[in-house]
């Protein structure tokens, strides 16, 4: 299905916050409520920040939307319990994998994204799978992260976003870009390619069956109450018996020589600047498409995309045509 005017705001929100373009969040949530979302998707939609942003982006993001008085009211997410199992409705057949690679890297990363990432954040209501893929798209893309966006693009196809649905998703997430780059808009545009291909192959008559999480402990919805510490914090003496009377002040003859002694912010901009472009003189932006690792992930022959035969598919235009990011806040 094509990419509604809801889920455009939505995206739209969604990369303005993690731009951290704080000043345009009220007109955008605003433009969400215009388009028919509910206080529970928009809700929902900030929260999701913090799977690709973090939990600061997130927060302050809920602040700017709260203080323009646009998240007027809860909504019950899940919180704890036993995980969800939308990382297995997104990963499929390569759920184990994926798994197992990430706990190669770091087995307690690998555990805050299988319980917390998506067995709570993703495993909430407010957002469908097909909504909360638009998004990931949208940010993956625009990060260039095509390896993990090849897989979020399936998952996408999967929960009933047709490929205009995807090339829109994608093209949201280099309208507010702070670092716009055509060779990174051609890699993800290469990546919606070869994922479309392979999901056609898979799935000849298209997505039949829209999957929904499963949550094992229901009670685990909720809106939770106000948590407060039932225990007055130590003292100093308390926490520290042994520690004399200087060495519970700070000194401020110290704080402030260290403070006269740092650098100044010129240098460090010029100093970045000479680091960054050192790096940059060293960095290959011009990707060709999903890597080596994903081909053998998804056991993915790479070659040029065609549609298939009889089929008509949209333009998969530059990214120089998306125009300017004011001209593209009103949906399309």
């Amino acid at each position: 299905m094509p990419l509604s005017a809801t889920d455009k705001a939505l995206a739209r929100l969604f990369m303005a916050a993690t731009f951290h373009h704080w000043d345009i969040l009220p007109e955008l949530g605003r433009k969400c409520y215009a388009e028919g979302a509910s206080l529970e998707e928009i809700r929902s939609c900030v929260r999701h920040l913090i799977v690709v942003a973090g939990y600061g982006p997130c927060l302050a993001a809920t602040n700017h939307l709260h203080a323009a008085k646009l998240l007027e009211g809860d909504s019950p997410g899940k919180v704890g319990g036993a995980p969800g199992n939308a990382f297995e409705l997104v990963y499929t057949s390569v759920t184990d994998t994926v798994r197992e690679r990430m706990h190669a890297v770091d087995p307690v990363l690998a555990e805050y994204i299988r319980r917390h990432l998506y067995g709570d954040i993703y495993s909430s209501p407010g957002l469908s799978l097909a909504q909360r893929q638009v998004l990931m798209c949208a940010f993956l893309g625009e990060a260039n992260m095509h390896e993990q966006l090849f897989g979020h693009l399936l998952a996408a196809m999967r929960f009933g976003n047709d490929l205009e649905a995807c090339l829109k998703a994608i093209q949201i997430g280099f309208e507010l870009s702070p670092r716009p780059s055509d060779s990174v808009y051609q890699g993800a545009v290469k990546t919606l390619e070869m994922a479309y291909r392979k999901f056609k192959k898979e799935h000849p008559d298209g997505a039949t069956h829209l999957p929904t999480v499963t949550v094992p402990e229901p009670d685990s919805i909720k809106i939770p109450a106000l948590y407060l510490r039932t225990e007055a914090p130590l003292s100093a003496e308390e926490a520290d018996p042994t520690c004399e009377d200087d060495c519970k002040r700070p000194s401020i003859a110290a704080s402030d020589s260290h403070l006269r002694s740092a650098p100044s912010l010129r240098s460090l901009k010029s100093a970045g600047a000479s680091h960054a472009q050192e790096a940059m003189s060293r960095l290959k932006l011009e990707r060709s498409g999903p890597s080596g690792n994903l081909s053998k992930l998804y056991n993915l022959k790479v070659r040029a995309f065609s549609p298939a035969e009889g089929e008509t598919q949209p333009a998969l235009p530059s990214r120089s045509s998306l125009g300017s990011a004011t001209s593209n806040l009103a949906p399309t």
